[in-house]
């Protein structure tokens, strides 16, 4: 009997294999796990030789190769682009990287699929995540702003819409027609609609801080008629403020007339809580309120008496009108304590690019309207006027009417300084005048004056502050004479001055913050005697 191993005890197994055989199937083993690591080593490298070839079949060919399938816009990448690529073993990382070098794509990777981007110069970064070996882009925020304009008066369009296609992000612009959009994703596209108009599409092909502007063609498409019944009217919604309204000018001018006077403050009868003092009337109350509660403005000036010939037209040229906006209540903070409404009335700037003119002659007054560029593109100019010719008329009726009239006057000026500064002047002039003569050395009359200037600039700090400074004044003079060995007349006024700055801060696109402060003096005269 042993009492010690042997080399022959170890060098058997119990099954009878001999220590030989055990050598072979180790090195066996040893050789198809070098094999497996190897294939696992390799597995997603790219080899490839293509010279001139479809983008799509070189997107195909690294299919093939790599397992995962590619996902993008068609028209992000042109598939019939012609391209030459050689590579031998490469990495998924590095054949893309070379195949989009000159192309600004950037891809990710998630779980089987490879999804292409539009990269931004000088942001993309890219990182291999191991948890799901994945290339990440860093994204940072970039900036669009710019204004939209009429393509043929160069006149800029409030309340036009910005939306990016497929995102739940937009913006509208503001009453001088700037817009600011600040995003954080790629984007492809700008679009920008407004009513009337044609749509506006801009393609983005850098993702960094820059004015995209936009000059919009009306829309004159012809379309079939075609009539909708329903039961009951819907108000359309036209902004997220439940107490702001919206007046086209253009359905100011198709409404019916009183003589053929289009009137923009009548057109208010069509909306909702405004009720007036009776048919053809311009006097007006909103929602329960007197008609001293409601203020109405032109180019931002106060108009405390906007009516001619005791209620029955108001003081604003049809011609002459480019946005008007209501207010019920709610009223934001740069506009003020208001008690009912405000009417905020803008007047056109005047055509940058063309000389233009309009007219109309009615059955009691005429009014003419000129525009046109200063200095092209630079400065532009608008003016509209009124006057009425009823004394005729009445006095076969009552020869005692020696004068009976109103008249109106806007200008404005517009100078574009440059992308980030621009300057308005506008005036306002009404007047009414009545007199009456029942001998020849007696007489009576009655005087009212509208007078508004405005002077504003805009003026743009940054990418996402826009400022508007203004100065501006108001004033309203009411006069009752009486002509016999002397002229004395019993007169009233109101003057009003005002200096105010605005801020607009584009946070993001779901906060906008607004700011400034406002300095006003009055100055009231509530009625004395004065000797002629």
């Amino acid at each position: 009997m042993r009492s010690g191993w042997t080399g022959k005890d170890v060098w058997n197994s119990p099954n009878g294999m001999s220590g030989f055989g055990i050598k072979i199937s180790l090195l066996v083993y040893l050789l198809a796990a070098g094999l497996v690591l190897c294939g696992q080593e390799t597995n997603g490298l790219i080899t490839i030789h293509m010279d001139q070839q479809p983008m799509k079949k070189v997107l195909d060919r690294i299919e093939e190769q790599s397992g995962l399938s590619f996902s993008y816009n068609s028209r992000l990448i042109d598939a019939d682009e012609a391209v030459s690529i050689h590579l031998d073993r490469a990495s998924l990382e590095e054949a893309l990287s070379i195949l989009f070098a000159e192309r600004r794509i950037s891809f990710e990777v998630v779980e089987q699929q490879v999804v292409l981007k539009r990269a931004r110069a000088g942001k993309v970064k890219m990182d291999a995540v191991k948890s799901q070996d994945s290339t990440l882009v860093e994204v940072s925020k970039f900036t669009l702003n710019g204004f939209v304009k009429d393509m043929r008066t160069g006149e800029v369009l409030i309340g036009a819409t910005i939306t990016i296609p497929g995102w739940a992000v937009g913006t509208i612009t503001n009453a001088y027609g700037f817009y600011s959009l600040t995003l954080q994703s790629e984007v492809e596209e700008l679009i920008c609609t407004y009513v009337g108009y044609g749509k506006g599409r801009i393609a983005i092909h850098s993702y960094e801080n820059q004015s995209i502007h936009f000059d919009m063609e009306k829309d004159l498409t012809h379309i079939k008629e075609v009539s909708i019944y329903s039961d009951e009217l819907d108000n359309v919604i036209r902004t997220t403020r439940s107490s702001e309204e919206r007046i086209n000018p253009e359905s100011v001018r198709k409404m019916p007339a009183l003589f053929g006077e289009k009137d923009v403050i009548k057109s208010l009868a069509a909306v909702p809580g405004i009720k007036f003092f009776g048919d053809g009337s311009t006097i007006f109350f909103v929602r329960g309120g007197s008609r001293d509660q409601n203020m109405i403005t032109i180019d931002e000036a106060p108009v405390y008496n906007p009516t001619h010939l005791l209620g029955y037209f108001s003081t604003v040229i049809p011609d002459a009108i480019k946005d008007v906006k209501i207010y019920k209540g709610d009223f934001p903070a740069n506009y003020g304590g208001r008690l009912s409404s405000l009417i905020d009335i803008r007047t056109k700037d005047g055509n940058m690019n063309h000389f233009g003119m309009d007219g109309s002659i009615g059955l009691l007054s005429s009014r003419l309207s000129l525009e046109g560029p200063i200095w092209k593109e630079h400065i532009s100019f608008f003016a509209s006027g009124r006057r009425s010719y009823i004394t005729r008329p009445l006095q076969n009726w009552n020869p005692d009417i020696k004068d009976l009239h109103f008249s109106d006057l806007h200008l404005k000026l517009n100078y574009n300084i440059s992308s980030k500064n621009r300057l308005f002047f506008s005036i306002y002039r009404g007047e009414d005048n009545f007199e009456a003569q029942s001998r020849p050395d007696f007489s009576t009359g009655i005087n009212w004056k509208n007078r508004t200037t405005t002077l504003r600039w805009n003026h743009l700090y940054s990418d996402k502050l826009f400022s508007n400074l203004t100065l501006l004044g108001s004033s309203y003079e009411y006069r009752l004479y009486m002509k016999l060995e002397e002229n004395d007349y019993w007169n009233s006024s109101i003057e009003n001055l005002t200096l105010k700055y605005d801020f607009t801060h584009y946070l993001n696109p779901d906060n906008t913050l607004r700011y400034g402060f406002l300095v006003s003096g009055h100055k009231h005269d509530p009625g004395n005697i004065y000797r002629g």
